[in-house]
């Protein structure tokens, strides 16, 4: 009877219904013959199947396919919903339910590498309990395939779902979550990765899109590095992390846009790691719970992008919110951030940079409360950068002010002294101006500062008449006044001329 209305569906093309191979769905059956049999039925005849609502034990299900390039095939298995997304029984919707150290769905690994065809997932619950396993692997998930309307849930400690070799695929609408979902405070302790992507080979053009991750160590690991598989110009948008030890990993690859994402309920680890090259991360939602907010500290990687992003590290102490840093020749731009804390927590950090000669684009962060933070250590502004090139932000008391970092003007408030006087050249750090003392009786006959830009401001207060600055072959002074003493301010512009500075004299004005 079960193959007559198996070759009837055949004959309508319609699709292939599970229950007309002998699957039972009531939760205790174990029902993995059944499918699997209807599964390749449906594959081998390009129908679709159907598995209605019911809870199906299985111990493992594969997606027919062959070790070798199938991509002008096409399958789609899919339920009748997922029932309640969060809820702990398996109420409504179409289960699948295994309790072995397996996956409960997997597909086929090709080798070529090739396809497998496009495959469909969609509308139902799988509920694994496994150690090393995932519940969901898809290792030849590509070109077209979607997986969405699933809900994963993870009753072990291994991960949620694995995606391996992929390309032009679109994942939605989806829930994973494991046994420490409703956990609150288990912090690093906590295990898996709710969606690990684990490229085996280049791929390009990923989207993922209103997907949640809860419970996990980590909820989105996006993973080019540890097979030196290229993911490019891809995308991670409106999606959802909460309750886990870190939100988003992204191990290198190119292009990444992490976009409209929310977290909640970090447990101190890191809400999204950047180690990739030109990541944009934008329009975010990060909650407290974070101990960094945005690290972007591996100075080997360049062109990324954070902006547009709200990070509030609450009473979090030593959190820092925003982490950057380039090396040489490196290129990042961090803009239009909002970085919120409580005032008086100790070490918090709003934005942290770092670096050497590089470009650095710092512009139009707003911070809360918008006075200096007074925690021990804390700053809005942890400026550890030398040589940087581009707009920056500084802060000064309670104002952040914009700075044009080694370009025509700058600004700096450090303080210079005649230890910074050798042989009668004073050397400047970078910036336009300068507060100036003296412990004794010196002379200033040429001026250096430390970036060699062709032209430059520089504004010197002398807060004391212990500095002499004397009319050189070096420093050209108005003929009529003569040298400067202090107590009093002096501008100049500085030209570079080969490897020597020539400073000359715009206006001086004496206290």
């Amino acid at each position: 009877m079960a193959l007559t209305k198996a070759h009837n569906r055949m004959i309508d093309s319609v699709e292939v219904n599970a229950k007309d191979f002998g699957a039972v769905g009531n939760g205790s059956t174990d029902d993995t013959t059944a499918i699997q049999a209807a599964m390749d039925f449906a594959r081998d005849n390009n129908l679709d199947l159907y598995i209605p609502a019911g809870v199906y034990v299985v111990t493992g299900l594969t997606i027919p396919g062959i070790a070798s390039d199938s991509r002008s095939n096409a399958f789609r298995i899919y339920g009748q919903g997922t029932g309640e997304a969060l809820s702990q029984t398996n109420t409504g919707g179409t289960v699948l339910l295994s309790t072995t150290n397996a996956p409960v769905l997997q597909d086929i690994l090709d080798t070529d590498p090739s396809s497998n065809g496009s495959i469909r997932i969609e509308f139902m619950r799988l509920d694994g309990t496994s150690s090393t396993a995932p519940v969901l692997k898809l290792q030849s998930f590509f070109g077209l395939s979607k997986l969405s309307n699933v809900v994963v849930r993870q009753r072990g400690v291994g991960d949620g779902v694995y995606i391996g070799w992929s390309a032009l695929i679109d994942v939605s609408q989806c829930f994973v979550w494991n046994k420490d979902a409703f956990s609150v405070g288990l912090g690093a302790s906590r295990v898996g990765t709710a969606w690990k992507f684990l490229n085996t080979w280049d791929g390009a053009l990923i989207k993922l899109s209103q997907c949640s991750a809860r419970g996990f160590k980590t909820g989105f690991t996006l993973d080019s590095a540890t097979n030196s598989k290229n993911y490019i110009s891809s995308k991670l948008t409106d999606c959802q992390c909460s309750v886990l030890y870190n939100g988003i990993e992204v191990l290198g690859g190119n292009a990444w846009t992490i976009t409209n994402l929310y977290v909640e309920g970090l447990e101190g680890g890191t809400a999204v790691l950047d180690e990739g090259n030109y990541t944009r991360v934008e329009n975010c939602f990060i909650g407290p719970g974070y101990l960094v907010g945005v690290d972007g500290s591996n100075n080997a990687k360049k062109g990324n992008v954070y902006a547009n992003n709200l990070l509030s590290s609450g009473s979090i102490a030593n959190a820092v919110s925003i982490d950057v840093a380039v090396g040489t020749n490196g290129h990042k731009k961090v803009l239009d951030n909002t970085i919120i804390s409580s005032a008086a927590i100790a070490g918090a950090i709003g934005l942290r940079l770092s670096g050497t000669d590089y470009q650095l684009d710092v512009r139009g962060n707003t911070f809360e409360p918008n006075v200096a933070w007074s925690g021990s250590g804390a700053q809005r502004i942890d400026n550890n950068t030398t040589g940087a090139r581009g707009f920056m932000q500084a802060e000064y008391a309670n104002d952040i002010l914009p700075v044009l970092a080694s370009g025509v003007v700058t600004f700096s408030d450090a303080t210079i002294t005649d230890a910074d006087v050798t042989s009668n050249a004073l050397s400047l750090p970078t910036g336009t101006y300068f507060e100036m003392s003296a412990s004794g009786s010196t002379t200033v006959q040429s001026i250096n500062p430390t970036y060699p830009d062709p032209v430059q401001l520089i504004i010197m207060r002398l807060t004391d008449s212990n500095v002499t600055i004397q009319d050189t072959a070096r420093i050209s002074l108005d003929t009529t006044d003569g040298n400067f003493t202090g107590i009093g301010t002096i501008g100049f512009i500085v030209k570079r001329i080969g490897s020597l500075f020539y400073a000359y004299e715009l206006y001086r004005r004496t206290l």
